[in-house]
């Protein structure tokens, strides 16, 4: 009589660290539950850190591109960029491994779960980025084409015919007068 037996954890403790984590996951707001570019990422002729969105008109990388893609949690990413009109990608690459709840990124104050696929330094063109979500097992979930155009020749040096850069003395703009030199 009164012997008592230890049968090990209660059912609430066996879910509490399952429950514990759907709350934080609850509380804190993750985008990502769709095959998404989120940003490029690169270092442009200036030498200055930029992150662009996609959708912009152009990018001047003057490196690689970072290229941001969210996709949710149990899923993998690949990524494709392909030079308009060619048939083989310049750059592919595929998660290898499958995307878990420590894989959160955040970016202008939103988290993604997400990851980030560094291309080599591209050269100017227009291309279509491809992206897609992968079940763990493989199999394509979704798929997004995104165009992308870089260019870090920019624009050429204007030329105003029948002005000379000298009549522009007469209008005091000195500085217009130097760049047109």
């Amino acid at each position: 009589m009164g012997t008592t037996k230890t049968r090990g954890p209660s059912f609430l403790n066996k879910v509490s660290g399952a429950l514990l984590g759907a709350i934080a996951l609850a509380i804190v707001p993750i985008n990502g539950a769709y095959a998404d570019l989120v940003k490029y990422g690169y270092t442009n002729n200036a030498g200055v850190q930029t992150n662009t969105e996609p959708g912009t008109g152009f990018i001047n990388p003057s490196t690689g591109i970072s290229f941001m893609v969210s996709g949710g949690i149990d899923r993998k990413l690949r990524i494709a960029v392909t030079a308009n009109g060619a048939a083989t990608p310049v750059f592919t690459k595929e998660s290898s491994k499958v995307l878990g709840a420590s894989d959160v990124i955040s970016y202008n104050g939103e988290n993604y779960y997400a990851e980030e696929f560094v291309s080599p330094k591209l050269p100017d063109g227009r291309y279509t980025v491809k992206t897609e979500i992968l079940s763990s097992a493989g199999a394509v979930v979704q798929t997004e084409n995104v165009p992308l155009v870089i260019d870090t020749a920019g624009p050429p040096r204007a030329h105003i015919h029948g002005v000379s850069p000298f009549s522009l003395a007469k209008f005091g703009n000195s500085a217009l007068q130097q760049s047109m030199l």
